[in-house]
């Protein structure tokens, strides 16, 4: 049965999709309203023997996303109401892509549309729910990309729809075991972090981003114990008030790095070193790497950071 989504009194025009194929009808004296994904047609009507085919395929619900649009500007709220809800209740549950980008389209498409003609702000919000779904879809379904999912991040408002989204995405870390996956994810908690800090979104959603690289952090070390070892390094200072003397350690004394695993709770630790002493001059606990895996990020405190601390 072809997918029907229609509101008329008595003739009108009405678009279906069955097999791919498209059909344009019109139809008279029809009795009743029908709405809905493979609604049935009851009722007395005469079908005119005028019907064009086109052998387009279409295997998305929205095949002509301007008349779609269209169809929804002619109608009376409750018709658009009822044809929104009809696509939230059908669709909400799909994982096809294409599915998901077509309706993601169309919702930001109805949601413009409404503001233009002044339409109430329930019925933007609930545009804008349909987007919603359909970027959250997008977003989870998705081949792991942190530049693209991070872009659906980008476009999902809600602070918890996004809290959702990292929480999703760090339950699938557990799934992932080589290492551009993991590189990947590391640069995708990164970026949503990054975007919920800008938008002003509550530190507990940057927190979980933040954790997410946490996360993989320990799983890369665990999984690819490589990344421990002493590295020859060469540092300089940067920031120096001029005329305050200069730390030794400013004087390329600064010569080597100490990647380790605690297997404690402080995690990932990184040392800074003098080789010729064998002196740890800055220890940092917990560290997180970011950045795709350039970046090893952690903070030292006094305690960690005293000339001679061992």
């Amino acid at each position: 049965m072809p997918n029907l989504s229609f509101h008329s009194n008595r003739g009108f025009q009405m678009s279906m999709n069955k097999n791919g194929v498209n059909f344009l009808a019109v139809l008279t004296a029809l009795s009743g309203v029908a709405t809905g994904a493979g609604a049935a047609i009851t009722g007395a009507y005469a079908l005119s023997s005028s019907v064009t085919a086109h052998a387009d395929s279409c295997s998305v619900p929205v095949c002509d996303l301007d008349q779609e649009v269209a169809r929804f500007r002619a109608m009376p709220q409750g018709g658009r109401y009822a044809a929104l809800t009809g696509y939230r209740s059908s669709y909400k549950g799909s994982t096809d892509l294409a599915t998901l980008r077509n309706l993601s389209e169309l919702a930001q498409r109805l949601a413009a549309m409404f503001v233009e003609v002044k339409e109430e702000a329930f019925m933007i919000r609930e545009a804008e729910g349909l987007a919603a779904d359909c970027l959250m879809g997008l977003a989870r379904f998705s081949e792991l990309n942190a530049a693209q999912i991070s872009s659906y991040y980008r476009d999902i408002k809600g602070e918890s729809n996004r809290f959702s989204l990292i929480g999703f995405w760090k339950e699938r870390v557990k799934t992932f075991e080589d290492k551009q996956s993991l590189l990947e994810l590391i640069e995708l908690f990164g970026q949503m972090g990054a975007i919920s800090k800008a938008d002003g979104d509550p530190e507990y959603v940057v927190r979980e981003a933040r954790s997410g690289e946490e996360l993989i952090t320990a799983r890369i070390v665990q999984l690819y114990p490589y990344f421990e070892g002493t590295y020859r390094i060469k540092t300089q200072c940067t920031g120096l008030t001029p005329g305050d003397p200069q730390p030794s350690y400013c004087k390329g004394q600064l010569d080597r790095l100490i990647v380790m695993d605690t297997l404690s709770m402080d995690g990932v630790q990184i040392s800074l070193a003098v080789s010729r002493s064998a002196n740890r001059l800055f220890r940092y606990k917990n560290v997180v790497i970011s950045g795709g895996g350039t970046t090893f990020e952690g903070l030292s405190n006094p305690a960690s950071a005293s000339p001679g601390s061992r």
